[in-house]
């Protein structure tokens, strides 16, 4: 757990405001490899008592000592479950909107009760590419929605008397949505588009996420907040030291670095720091590879604080007759060795490095046969490069 002297306390709320406005204001001067489809991580119960978090463990407001964590065997515990990306729908169908499902089903399988806080509470718009503002979402979740978090049919361990699931949709403040279209004003006079809105539409969200979590939270009386990691998403670890229970942060990615490389992030310096402040700040931090662990332990965060918990599958989603033999005839595969890839094709998920190897290997082993199955801006390109290589006979 972190030392209290080397993490910034919040005792009451205006404090966390300036704390945010000083280190907006210090670094708005400088305004101007992520996985590929993420499942249930098989071992997450195993993780939570290798963590040995104790129910009931929420202080009375009065008291401001540390989280602490102690060793149980089996526990049922409330889960707040906050995931604070703009782009992440909790019910739509891109990788990481299946991963927060998962994760949260893999919870309830376990006996455990989940809240799930989110700006996305919906299906996801158009190819569900990061330009929501926050401005909608369900009221009432319908039971097509409802249905994607049913167990009832599940027959793998723990599915039979799962744990309950209950939504908070947290929609951005109506002033915030005002701003931002001043902002697209801005840009349409300036004949240029920004990434400025977005990540300002981030910063200020802390603010209306603060309000709305901490109330929730605290009235469902949770254990711990499990907190699924967001650019410039400060609030889940000042909810939790207001409720004086340990935080847990799941990192599938270096944001900072992936958003500046793939999408370009104007304020730099403002998402390098406070990346750090909140891999530092949180109790413990749960990442999907041994790079990613480098990367945080770069940051400053101590080894003993980082699980390395990969990205895996629900074996029961498997189990059922498959139909290969259909699927070899309808794409001309035969016999041939399958190399399968299935996902979206954006620039992050290495495609094209995935092209490239597959060319070698079909080189040495003409047998092989590369199947994609996905959709996305990268097949053109991936495409035009299997033409060039005279590889269309050997992919799909």
């Amino acid at each position: 757990m972190q030392n209290a002297d080397s993490v910034m306390s919040l005792k009451a709320k205006p404090t966390y405001i300036f704390e945010a406005q000083a280190l907006f204001c210090k670094n708005v001067h400088s305004a101007g490899a992520a996985f590929l489809l993420a499942v249930i991580p098989i071992c997450t119960m195993n993780v939570l008592r290798k963590i040995g978090i104790t129910a009931n463990s929420q202080a009375s407001s009065s008291q401001q000592h540390e989280p602490h964590f102690e060793s149980s065997e089996k526990v049922s515990m409330k889960i707040g479950y906050i995931s604070a990306d703009f782009g992440v729908p909790v019910f739509g169908f891109k990788g990481a909107s299946i991963h927060v499902r998962e994760m949260v089903n893999a919870f309830r399988k376990g006996g455990h009760d989940l809240h799930i806080v989110s700006p996305a509470m919906h299906a996801g718009k158009g190819d569900e590419k990061n330009s929501n503002m926050g401005e909608s979402g369900y009221d009432t979740i319908p039971p097509e929605a409802r249905a994607l978090f049913d167990l009832s049919h599940d027959v793998s361990n723990g599915a039979q008397n799962p744990g309950d699931v209950q939504f908070l949709s947290v929609l951005t403040n109506p002033s915030h949505l005002a701003l931002f279209k001043e902002l697209d004003a801005l840009d349409k006079l300036r004949g240029q588009k920004s990434r400025i809105k977005q990540e300002l539409r981030n910063l200020l969200y802390n603010l209306t996420l603060y309000d709305a979590a901490l109330a929730y939270l605290s009235e469902k009386r949770v254990d711990f907040i499990y907190e699924r990691y967001s650019l410039f998403s400060m609030a889940g670890i000042r909810v939790a030291k207001a409720l004086n229970v340990p935080h847990l942060l799941e990192v599938n990615a270096p944001l900072a670095y992936e958003q500046q490389k793939m999408r370009g992030l104007e304020m730099k310096e403002l998402a390098r720091a406070t990346e750090n402040e909140i891999f530092l700040e949180t109790d413990r931090v749960f990442v999907v590879s041994r790079e990613l662990k480098d990367f945080v332990v770069s940051c400053g965060v101590a080894v003993e604080h980082i699980e390395v918990l990969p990205n895996s599958v629900d074996p029961a989603r498997f189990t059922g007759r498959t139909h290969s033999e259909a699927i070899r005839e309808k794409y001309r595969l035969g016999e041939k060795c399958v190399i399968g890839f299935v996902g979206s094709l954006k620039p992050w998920h290495g495609t094209d490095t995935l092209l490239q190897a597959f060319r070698r290997v079909h080189a040495e082993n003409p047998h092989t046969h590369l199947l994609i199955v996905g959709d996305g801006p990268a097949r053109d390109e991936l495409q035009a490069y299997t033409e060039k290589n005279a590889l269309s006979g050997a992919v799909t």
